[in-house]
C-alpha cells in the first residue's frame, strides 16, 4: 500500500482533532443552554418572560458538529482498515485485496474530501458569525415589552454578555476544529497521490514471487537459451554440409569434362 505510514499518521491526527472538535461543540451547546436557564431563573422582576434567541449560531454550529462527527467516524474506519489489511498477499482475504486497491483508495480520498470540505465550510461560517453577531435577548412583563437598555443592564448585572465571541467555549469550538481540517486535507492529498501511483508488478500478480519460482524461471530461461544455441549450431552445420556437397558436385563435373 503506497504511502501507508504517512496516510495512517495523517488519519490518526485527523481523528484526534475531529473528536476534540465534536466534544467542544457538544460542550458549547450544553453551556449555552445552561446560560439561558440561568438568566431565566434569575430575572429581577417576577413574572418577566425572557426570550434568548441564539439560532444564528446554533444552526451553523450544529452543522459543524455533524461535520466533525462524520470526519471522526470515517477517519477511524479507515484507520482500522489500514491496520487490519496493511497490504494484499497471495494468501490474503478477498476483502484485503479490495481495500488496498486503487479504486478503494480513490473512494477513501473522495469520502475524506467530502467531510473535510463540509467541516471547513461550516467552520468558516460558524467562526464568522461567532465573531460578529450576538444573541438576541427580549423580555416582556405582563405582555408589555421591556426596554432593550433595561435588558442589557440586567444581563450585565448577572455577568452575562450576549456577544457570542465573549464566551470562551464558543471561541474554543470555532478554533479547535481547524487542525482537523488541516490534517483531513493532508490525509486526502496523500490518499489521492497513492491512488494515482501505478501499481507495482508484485501487486498485480496473484502473490509475491518466491525464491523457488525465481529459480524455476531462471532455469527455464537457461534451457530455452541452450536449445536456441543448439538449434543455431545445427543450422550452421547443415549449411556447411550443403556447401561441401556443392563443392564435391562441381569438382566431379569438371573432371568429367
Amino acid at each position: 500500500m503506497a504511502l501507508r505510514t504517512q496516510r495512517l499518521v495523517a488519519l490518526i491526527l485527523t481523528w484526534i482533532f475531529a473528536v476534540i472538535g465534536f466534544s467542544t461543540g457538544i460542550n458549547a451547546r450544553v453551556k449555552t443552554d445552561q446560560n439561558k436557564s440561568f438568566v431565566k431563573a434569575n430575572v429581577p422582576i417576577p413574572g418577566t418572560i425572557v426570550t434568548i434567541n441564539t439560532h444564528t449560531l446554533d444552526i451553523p454550529g450544529d452543522i459543524l458538529v455533524t461535520g466533525c462527527a462524520g470526519l471522526a467516524f470515517f477517519s477511524s474506519l479507515f484507520i482500522l482498515i489500514h491496520l487490519i489489511f496493511p497490504s494484499p498477499t497471495s494468501h490474503s482475504h478477498f476483502l484485503a485485496k479490495r481495500t488496498t486497491s486503487r479504486a478503494f483508495e480513490t473512494l477513501e480520498g473522495a469520502v475524506l474530501l467530502f467531510w473535510t470540505t463540509w467541516t471547513a465550510a461550516s467552520g468558516a461560517a460558524t467562526l464568522a458569525i461567532a465573531r460578529t453577531k450576538s444573541a438576541v435577548v427580549s423580555a416582556t412583563l405582563n405582555g408589555t415589552p421591556l426596554p432593550q437598555s433595561f435588558i442589557d443592564q440586567e444581563a450585565k448585572a448577572l455577568g452575562q454578555n450576549p456577544a457570542y465571541w465573549a464566551q470562551s467555549y464558543v471561541r474554543l469550538f470555532t478554533i479547535i476544529i481547524w487542525p482537523a481540517v488541516l490534517f483531513g486535507l493532508l490525509a486526502t492529498l496523500l490518499t489521492f497521490i497513492a491512488a494515482s501511483r501505478p501499481s507495482s508488478r508484485t501487486d498485480s500478480m496473484d502473490g509475491p514471487m518466491t525464491s523457488n519460482g525465481m529459480a524455476g524461471g531462471m532455469g527455464m530461461g537457461m534451457k530455452e537459451r541452450g536449445m536456441g544455441s543448439r538449434m543455431g549450431m545445427g543450422q550452421e552445420g547443415s549449411v556447411r554440409s550443403e556447401k561441401i556437397d556443392e563443392g564435391k558436385g562441381s569438382s566431379e563435373a569438371s573432371e568429367r569434362v
